[in-house]
Order: C-alpha cells, then structure tokens, then sequence
C-alpha cells in the first residue's frame, strides 16, 4: 500500500480581509525555529503536532486548536503524518477589522493559550474555511471571520480593551439597513457596509445583531429571500428570482430557500401557482 504524499495547500482571499487559509495533509514536516509576520489560527485534524513556544513542549492532538503571534519565535513537528489548518492575517488585515487606527502600526491582540480545546470555536474555524473555499459570497465569508475574532477575542484574548464596546449606534445601524435594502440585489461585503457606516468591519458587525436581532448579513439574506418569494409568487422563473434577489445563481438561492423557508425554489413556485 503507497502512502500519501505530504502536500500543504495555501490559498490567498484578497475579498476576505486579505487572508491566507494553509491546508496540510499528510505533513511529517520538521519546521525549525521561525517566526511569521501574521497572526495564525490554526487546528489539527488528524494526528499530533508538538510546538516548541517560549521554551515550552506543547502538544497539540486532533481537534486541537492553537495560535502563534505575529513574530513569536517557534518550531513544531510531526513525529507520524498529520492533516491540519490555518489562518494567517497580517497586521493591516486586523489593523482593518478592529479599526485600531490609532494604536501602533504594529499592535495586534494577544491571546492564551497558544494551544486550546474549544469546541465551538473549532465548529466555527472550519465552517469558515470551508465557506472561504468553496463559495464567491465574500460577505458570508467576511462575517464569519468577523465571528470567529469576535469569539477569540471573547474568550482567549487577554487584551480586554480589544472587546470592549460603548452602545448601539442607532443611525449607524439604521443607515445599514436602509443601503442593504436598497442594494440588496447587488454584490456587497461587509468592509463595503464598514464604509458607508463609517465603522470598524468588527465593530459594525456587533452593534448591528445587538440592535437587530441578526449579523449584517443574515438581514440581507433575508430580504434577498422576501423579493424572491415575491418573484416567484408572481410566476417568475427560478433563475429570474435569483438574478434579481442577489444570489449568485439557482443553487445558491435553492440552499437558503431550503433552509429558510423549508421547500425548493420550484417547489414554492409550484404551491403558489396551483392558487392563482
């Protein structure tokens, strides 16, 4: 039986806070001592991989999760294969999420441990990466990068003037939701909202679902389903229905129909047709 060959995978998404997504399978790799000029999250998926930080041995195993500073110097090996994933985003990614303008050019959050065990936030690692590669739906993918720092920064971060908030801005929120149902037909991202509120990409996904109920962009889904509802209802095709609600095309609008409004596209189309 013939192994696997190591192979690591890098993808860039300049939609996506320009950020990098690494996947490695079957990587028996020694990395000697280094440093990167980003902040990495990653996760191990099969196997072990141990790091040498600070002096310190540490093990991660599957489902681990762990996390290296931007310049922190380290090593880590693999004694057997092991499959693993990581983020990487560079000072100006985080620079932009968090709107930290006014601090140092070099300033970055700062989290512990190096090497966690977090159910959730392993859920919510993989579901963006996953969403980050096989989807163009910038938005969606902005968001739920927004939500994994919102969560690390909640609860491994020991910087807590990073997740310190004041209130709600209202007109900011409310002049969100005016542009989203407006443009709701067109590509939009979330740095796209953080500029017309005049906000962090961070900040604004927060106050908008304290406010609103639901993140940026769960609200446009929803009014994007409402006008295809009402396409569809009027007899419209289903392609027609999602070209004019902003979904990419009809498989894009038959996963969120699905799952929001519980039938098929065509199914719906069909109920209400058999009533007029």
């Amino acid at each position: 039986m013939m192994k696997e060959k190591p192979q690591i995978r890098f993808d860039r998404f300049p939609e996506i806070f320009d950020c990098q997504l690494a996947h490695g399978m079957n990587v028996t790799h020694h990395f000697p001592r280094h440093i990167h000029q980003t902040l990495i999250f990653g996760m191990i998926e099969r196997g072990t991989r141990r790091f040498e930080i600070a002096g310190q041995i540490l093990t991660a195993n599957a489902g681990d999760c762990f996390v290296i500073h931007p310049g922190e110097a380290h090593s880590c090996r693999a004694d057997a294969p092991h499959d693993y994933r990581a983020l990487s985003l560079s000072f100006a990614a985080i620079r932009s999420i968090l709107n930290l303008q006014d601090k140092r050019p070099d300033m970055s959050p700062h989290f512990a441990p190096p090497v966690f065990r977090d159910e959730a936030f392993a859920q919510m690692f993989l579901r963006f990466s996953n969403e980050a590669k096989r989807s163009d739906d910038w938005f969606r993918s902005q968001t739920l990068l927004i939500e994994l720092l919102d969560y690390a920064l909640a609860h491994f971060s020991d910087s807590p003037e990073q997740s310190s908030f004041s209130n709600a801005l209202h007109s900011e929120v409310r002049r969100i939701r005016q542009y989203l149902e407006a443009h709701f037909d067109a590509p939009i991202r979330l740095d796209t909202l953080a500029e017309v509120a005049g906000l962090s990409p961070y900040y604004l996904n927060r106050i908008f679902q304290a406010e609103v109920g639901v993140p940026p962009y769960e609200y446009l889904v929803k009014i994007r389903l409402k006008h295809a509802q009402e396409m569809l209802s009027n007899g419209h095709s289903i392609a027609e229905a999602a070209h004019h609600s902003g979904f990419a095309d009809q498989s894009h609008l038959t996963r969120f129909f699905k799952k929001h409004v519980g039938m098929t596209p065509g199914a719906y189309r069909q109920t209400h047709a058999a009533r007029t």
